[in-house]
């Protein structure tokens, strides 16, 4: 994974350090990118979509009937494609559920102990069916995993974060790489606190990294951007920030989960605060609601469009959320779990907040006034496709709108669709009781 030397980067917007760039680049899946209608929500009914996606790790002894179906049915896979007698005692020792795409569908890792060891047994319940069970195959474990950050005017943090990085680097050198961006208004430099860093276990991890400096002041979602657009596509990139501890064996636990196209990895991360609310630190406990710390294949990532950098690039705040919901409703389950060990460090509120907060007071100001605005309602494409339309709306005027089906309430804006040359035209406004709806759409007249 050797690629360049930190200590002589090419330094400067566009030109980065170029990291792991021995790893082939993995076949490229057709690109679903979702449109943001969760603008359109109230933060009451964001929460609870991300409430909703945190995984269940059932209590033994085992209470629900599922819960002991899942690990009945795990012990017969595991029994028969092991060859194990029938007599063999197999245990349960953990179970891990969490919500897939499908609605109402669940997915559950088992863990089963016999014969003084241990194996996974996966569960998919897609709702519809009986469950069905395979071996886990964790493919996800010869993967180089690059974690994903961005400094500004934080230079001991920094040399903090870098020194945990390079542990790791040091127990994984073929796995195990950064990705970091800084902006050029950093004072003292980006070079020249790397420079100071003389730390041969730093070093050495710099030269299997990527470096780059953006230009401007602190934009965390370009940042992040910049990295997914760099990084190889069968890297694993953990998107994750400097005030991040990890434990040692955070690569074992992103290769059980990561799974290409088919999963990512929300680590639920702990925040060590003990003076929540104060000029020293404001958030403590368990972050619950928020989900920025991820990990997925940098090839899923960009299928759906990464970091929305055009909306959160002058502010901050939401863009991890969007993110998490970007991963969600391209068609990847999230696993989204409490992380012990994963642990955010105290630190007083960053400039950019400090900012936000002089002129949104609280992040429901930052919802309503700025966020919210944004909001937009869409057909989906097979009625898209047979109207020639796309519907456009927002705030109070979309509310309760559902144009899928007779007697919806609200007027349809009609977008601007391509002529026949090239210039952008708009169609005219119409009301949505005049639209051609047919009571079974999917049958031919």
């Amino acid at each position: 994974m050797v690629a360049c030397r930190a200590s002589r980067p090419r330094w400067g917007p566009g030109r980065p350090c170029r990291g792991p760039a021995t790893m082939a680049a993995a076949p490229r899946a057709g690109r679903v990118e979702p449109r943001p209608w969760w603008l359109c929500l109230d933060m009451d009914v964001l929460h609870s979509i991300v409430a909703d996606s945190r995984a269940r790790l059932p209590s033994r002894p085992l209470l629900s009937s599922v819960d002991k179906y899942y690990s009945r049915a795990a012990a017969t896979r595991l029994v028969a494609d092991l060859n194990l007698h029938r007599s063999t005692a197999v245990q349960t020792v953990r179970m891990e559920v969490w919500p897939t795409h499908e609605g109402g569908g669940r997915r559950a890792f088992v863990d089963l102990a016999f014969n003084q060891q241990v194996a996974t047994v996966e569960v998919h319940d897609d709702g519809f069916r009986e469950p069905s069970t395979v071996m886990a195959s964790f493919s996800a474990r010869a993967s180089p995993v690059v974690f994903v950050s961005t400094v500004f005017n934080r230079p001991e943090t920094l040399a903090r974060w870098l020194a945990e990085m390079a542990q790791l680097h040091t127990a994984h050198p073929d796995r195990v790489a950064v990705c970091l961006i800084g902006f050029d208004q950093d004072q003292p430099s980006l070079r020249n606190q790397l420079a100071g860093m003389g730390s041969v276990a730093i070093q050495r991890l710099l030269e299997s990294s990527i470096v780059d400096v953006l230009p401007g002041g602190f934009r965390k979602t370009a940042g992040l951007q910049q990295c997914l657009n760099t990084l190889p596509e069968d890297t694993i990139a953990f998107m994750t920030d400097i005030d991040i501890s990890l434990p040692a064996d955070i690569l074992a636990r992103v290769s059980r989960y990561v799974s290409l196209g088919i999963r990512a990895f929300n680590p639920i991360v702990y925040y060590l605060c003990p003076k929540g609310g104060s000029l020293e630190c404001w958030e403590t406990g368990w972050g619950d609601g928020g989900p920025g710390i991820v990990a997925l294949y940098v090839a899923d990532a960009r299928r759906f469009g990464g970091y929305d950098d055009r909306t959160y690039g002058g502010f901050h705040g939401f863009e991890d959320t969007d993110f998490f919901l970007r991963i969600k409703y391209s068609g990847l389950e999230v696993v989204r779990k409490r992380e012990a060990s994963v642990i955010h460090n105290a630190h007083p509120k960053g400039a950019w907040r400090i900012d936000r907060e002089k002129q949104y007071p609280g992040f429901e100001d930052y919802w309503k006034n700025k966020l919210s605005q944004s909001c937009e309602v869409y057909l989906s494409n097979p009625i898209s496709e047979r109207l020639g339309m796309e519907v456009v709306g927002g705030g109070a005027e979309a509310e309760g709108t559902d144009p899928s089906r007779p007697g919806a309430t609200g007027t349809v804006g009609m977008a601007g669709r391509e002529g026949a040359d090239g210039e952008h035209r708009m169609l005219p406004r119409v009301e949505e009781e005049e639209l051609p709806w047919a009571e079974a759409s999917n049958v031919s007249p």
